[in-house]
């Protein structure tokens, strides 16, 4: 029973320390282009338009790239939910949570660009239900 506990703390401390290192990305990426005219930055990913120069700057945790308006080839963005299974107890609850991953992975705003080793850019946005919580 103590090795349950131990390991159910060890993995809550590993979430906790992934979010907080996201959160350190997400801040100095905010701060380094804080002279932009639009930015964004969750959970990793971010984006950041400078008009005057006409340069966007994208970046997913470490890896972060400059490119001119002319490299952008399309952009778009999707917003997906995840159905729900009813009963079935700890299967559906496994179910509905894989259910909810993929949808939050496949939500998000979409960049391609011409660029050989990163043609496809998702920039993730909070998930409208955490967003809500966030504003009560």
């Amino acid at each position: 029973m103590e090795l349950f506990f131990a390991v159910i703390l060890c993995a809550f401390g590993l979430v906790i320390a992934k979010q907080i290192y996201l959160n350190s990305l997400n801040k100095k990426f905010i701060e380094k282009h804080k002279n932009c005219k639009y930015i964004h930055a969750h959970d990793g990913s971010g984006m950041a338009v400078d008009v005057d120069n006409r340069k966007v700057a994208l970046f997913y945790k470490k890896n972060e790239v400059y490119y001119n308006y002319e490299d952008i080839r399309e952009w778009s963005y999707n917003i997906e939910s995840a159905g729900r299974i009813y009963g079935g107890g700890v299967a559906a609850a496994q179910a509905n949570t894989a259910n909810s991953i993929a949808a939050i992975k496949n939500s998000g705003f979409f960049v391609k660009v011409r660029d050989i080793d990163n043609p496809l850019w998702r920039i993730s946005f909070p998930h409208r239900k955490n967003k809500m919580k966030a504003q009560l």
